[in-house]
């Protein structure tokens, strides 16, 4: 069995039961880098470079509440209250994506090679500054889209 990710081969097989068959991820511009020009053409190149299908995208605006469950891992850093006012004052642009294979093994490595492209690219020298927000597992996606509202039985704040 090829493992995907960091999942074991137990909890492939019991995701493989439920129907589940591909990893998901949630990626979505942070308000530092709406400005940059041309990130956006930039990150949809690198998808299809490494052939990841985007599979639902559109805009979304984190309510404070969102902000503060999405984030819940930094409830106590002291940031959390400039963090939710950042957030929830812009409307961040979205995909959700998935590997083109089934047997995609390194989807989420993958993934963070991207942000680490972008972040490179856009914000030389700013190790700390993430550009972009990617999910880590199949199971971070899932509770990530749930908090925003994003999960299959709510297509209504889908704008693509």
């Amino acid at each position: 069995m090829i493992l995907l990710g960091n999942m074991s081969e137990e909890e492939q097989l019991k995701e493989a039961e439920n129907g589940i068959k591909n990893p998901l991820a949630l990626i979505f511009l942070k308000p530092g880098c709406l400005s940059n020009h041309g990130i956006e053409e930039y990150l949809l190149s690198k998808l299809e470079t490494h052939e990841i299908k985007i599979v639902k995208s559109g805009i979304i605006q984190f309510e404070p509440e969102q902000v503060t469950d999405f984030y819940s891992h930094h409830s106590e850093r002291s940031f959390m209250g400039r963090l939710s006012g950042i957030m929830s004052q812009h409307k961040l642009p979205y995909w959700v994506v998935e590997p083109e294979q089934e047997t995609q093994f390194t989807f989420y490595e993958q993934i963070k090679e991207i942000s680490r492209e972008l972040r490179d690219k856009y914000r030389p020298g700013r190790k700390a500054f993430n550009v972009l927000h990617t999910s880590d597992s199949r199971e971070s996606a899932a509770r990530e889209l749930e908090i925003l509202g994003l999960n299959e039985s709510n297509q209504a704040v889908d704008s693509s």
